[in-house]
């Protein structure tokens, strides 16, 4: 199995480096950098994929997942190459809901277009909070542009997938005068 990131270039391997402590796989929980993906890899993104498709997803007809049985520098290589921004824009968020403080994890899929889908909090909050976080999560589709993975002409969704977020919402305490 074992993938070489020399083989797709220098970039690869840098990159892994810097996404391998921030992107992890838990059992069936992958979580993905949600950093702009580097240009040296953006250029060969297609090669890189068609080559590691077999290695890094088990797939069935469309749906595909990344396969578990990858070593921590091939999880963070394959994060890189199928679940990370090709473009991360300013702003776009809508207004990040108040009175929610800590770490807040969800699940989502990067569809056969490319964009977020099926976002869903799965850390214990009241509906209405859960709610108003999914709807500032889905907005996340202003401020991420993913590449639809497009292996030998044919799109697949990923499945699977994972988030965290760290959440600080109460107003700081500001001296008066």
């Amino acid at each position: 199995m074992g993938l070489r990131s020399r083989v797709v270039g220098r970039g690869v391997f840098l990159l892994s480096l810097l996404v391998g402590l921030s992107a992890h796989g838990e059992g069936k929980r992958h979580y993905c950098p949600m950093v702009p993906m580097n240009s040296v890899i953006l250029e060969r993104l297609d090669e890189a994929r068609n080559k590691y498709f077999g290695n890094c997803l088990r797939c069935e007809g469309e749906r595909c997942r990344f396969n578990d049985g990858l070593n921590a520098n091939e999880t963070a290589i394959c994060h890189a190459l199928y679940c990370q921004p090709v473009k991360v824009k300013a702003g776009g968020f809508t207004d990040m809901p108040y009175g929610l403080d800590g770490a807040v994890e969800y699940s989502y899929v990067l569809t056969k277009r490319g964009q977020l889908r099926d976002i869903r909090v799965t850390t214990d909050l009241s509906n209405s909070k859960r709610q108003e976080l999914e709807a500032f999560l889905k907005s996340g589709n202003r401020v991420f542009d993913f590449r639809p993975i497009r292996v030998d002409g044919k799109r697949y969704r990923l499945e699977g997938l994972w988030g965290e977020m760290n959440l600080s919402t109460e107003l700081p305490n500001l001296p008066t005068n």
